[in-house]
C-alpha cells in the first residue's frame, strides 16, 4: 500500500521542529537540518490525523 505524504506539509513540519521547537539547540550552531528528522514521520501522522495538543506534546 502506498501513502500519499503531503511533501509541502511535511517540509514545513521539518523547518519548524528545527528552527523552532529545537530541543536541543542545534538551530543555534548550524541551520543544516537533519538532527531531528526521525521525529518527522510520527508527527507527521499526528498532526495529519488530527492528533490533540497533548499527544502532540506527549510525542515531542
Amino acid at each position: 500500500m502506498k501513502v500519499k505524504v503531503d511533501l509541502d506539509f511535511y517540509n514545513q513540519l521539518r523547518v519548524a521542529i528545527h528552527k523552532e521547537w529545537d530541543h536541543i539547540g542545534v538551530y543555534s550552531y548550524s541551520e543544516e537540518m537533519g538532527e531531528y528528522d526521525g521525529y518527522l514521520p510520527k508527527l507527521y501522522e499526528l498532526l495529519k490525523d488530527e492528533g490533540s495538543e497533548e499527544e502532540v506534546f506527549n510525542y515531542l
